[in-house]
């Protein structure tokens, strides 16, 4: 399954198989559609996503990077099974001398924003 981008301002997903998604990234990387950080970076994410491996930690330049080519959040797929939604994100710490930074990737549903229960202040915005 190719991978689809527009320019990195498109806010079309990224979409890659499960099965396929390392060699889609190698693709785009060597294709100059995707910068080698955003392709190992997504490489590890995905695995981690898909398997609960070790998280990459984040960095400054990279986040620039993945907010500019994923502006459209990424789409898992493949046949037989569900899309998946996914949009990256990041862990700060509240003290970084102690704790590292990392990405996540998180599950993106349409019309609507996901809150944390402590986000809600006791009352539903619904």
């Amino acid at each position: 399954m190719p991978i689809t981008t527009e320019t990195p301002a498109a806010a079309k997903p990224l979409v890659l198989s499960r099965k396929n998604n390392w060699t889609e990234l190698e693709t785009a990387m060597e294709e100059g559609r995707l910068p080698l950080e955003v392709a190992d970076t997504l490489k590890s994410l995905i695995s981690c996503h898909l398997h609960n491996t070790i998280r990459p930690g984040a960095k400054g330049h990279t986040l620039g990077l993945l907010k500019t080519h994923l502006k459209g959040g990424i789409l898992l797929q493949d046949e037989g099974e569900s899309d998946e939604m996914l949009e990256v994100g990041v862990y700060v710490p509240e003290n970084i001398e102690t704790h590292r930074s990392f990405f996540i990737l998180i599950p993106r549903y349409p019309h609507g924003t996901i809150h944390r229960m402590s986000e809600l202040n006791g009352s539903l915005p619904f």
